[in-house]
């Protein structure tokens, strides 16, 4: 499912600018990772006696022209795998403001049916997207491997109010090793919460159903 943040923009415009104005604040408590190298995976790490790390930032943001949108719903407010209380929860105008946007985009959205063997491009800046839920079955199965590619010649400008969570998502830019699962594995356990995701906003019964 994707969506144009700028046709979510421009209704939001029409309907409920104060969501706009809501999006636009740099109140927005985001997650910033701790990038884990161990099994070549990304991972969240956490310790008891150590906060976790986070920054305040507008999810909506204006740059070069261009419209902006940053809504990781694995980063925004307390992650559910750490929510010991020291990342703030979300405000009540916060949360409706999401829910706003996720009914638009919804209403909006283009579905691409996905076949054996599609490559899908697409530019996180400026578009939402989603996956449906899917459980495995006898009959079928579904094995996605997703990249986060950047073109620091050919990508957006990146404001300076999302540079801080930007830059722990992709790292300080040293190489390292990293094997996708181009082949499913035989056992394959997913995990119930990612920590990151492609849907408009996350939900429990699309994490757990997401394999």
């Amino acid at each position: 499912m994707l969506a144009s943040s700028w046709t979510v923009y421009n209704e939001l415009a029409l309907s409920r600018p104060d969501v706009i104005q809501t999006l636009c604040e740099p109140n927005w408590p985001i997650f910033t990772y701790v990038l884990s190298r161990r099994r070549n995976s990304l991972l969240i790490e956490s310790s008891p006696g150590k906060k976790p790390s986070y920054t305040l930032c507008p999810v909506l943001s204006f740059c070069d022209g261009k419209i902006i949108v940053s809504l990781d719903p694995g980063r925004i407010g307390p992650h559910p795998s750490v929510n010991d209380g020291r990342v703030p929860v979300l405000t009540l105008e916060q949360n409706e403001a999401l829910d706003i946007v996720l009914a638009i985009a919804q209403s909006r959205g283009l579905e691409i049916k996905s076949r054996p063997g599609d490559l899908q491009f697409i530019n996180n800046l400026s578009l939402l997207h989603a996956r449906q839920p899917f459980r495995d079955d006898n009959k079928s199965s579904r094995h996605l491997v997703r990249l986060w590619l950047r073109n620091e010649n050919l990508g957006w400008q990146i404001p300076s109010s999302l540079k801080q969570p930007w830059e722990a998502a992709f790292g300080d830019g040293t190489p390292f090793e990293k094997k996708y699962p181009v082949v499913p594995i035989p056992v394959y356990k997913p995990p119930r919460y990612a920590g990151g995701s492609g849907s408009f906003m996350d939900s429990l019964s699309d994490s757990e159903t997401d394999e």
